[in-house]
């Protein structure tokens, strides 16, 4: 028999607005042209996320995927692919530190343009979920790494 509390924290993982945001990004929207192309993979479950990332000076100008990604990952994608236009990496590293700080059990204040993050406070008890939901942001950070490479 299955624990009832565990249905219900699934139930509130996988919530409406999580899978409601991930449908956002199912198709995949490569960028033409882009400054860097960054594949990031979460070890845990697999989740595997492209980026295509065009800079305008020190901020994102442009994003284009190809997800193949958990329901979680994907939602993640569907708020940075928008709250990321016109971020700085400071910003970026911000964001993932307040993502990280909300699955350990913080209460972090998301910029406005974050603020859906907070649908995440539903994963805290799923560690493994944890890699997925990141994928976004570590992804973004990797591209910045990459553009001073080139």
């Amino acid at each position: 028999m299955t624990d009832p509390s565990t249905e219900a924290d699934l139930a509130e993982l996988y919530r409406p607005e999580i899978k409601a945001l991930s449908a956002q990004v199912r198709a995949d929207r490569p960028l033409d042209a882009p400054d860097v192309t960054v594949t990031a993979v979460s070890p845990v479950c697999g989740s595997r996320l492209t980026l295509d990332i065009r800079f305008d000076q020190q901020t994102i100008a442009a994003i284009g995927w190809r997800c193949r990604a958990c329901v979680l990952g994907m939602a993640s994608l569907a708020i940075a692919r928008e709250a990321a236009i016109g971020a700085t990496e400071g910003q970026i590293a911000q964001v993932r530190a307040g993502i990280q700080d909300l699955l350990s059990g913080g209460a972090p204040d998301f910029p406005a343009r974050w603020s859906q993050c907070s649908v995440f406070a539903a994963a805290r008890g799923f560690p493994t979920r944890h890699g997925s939901i990141l994928l976004p942001v570590d992804a973004l950070l990797r591209g910045w790494q990459d553009r001073a490479e080139i």
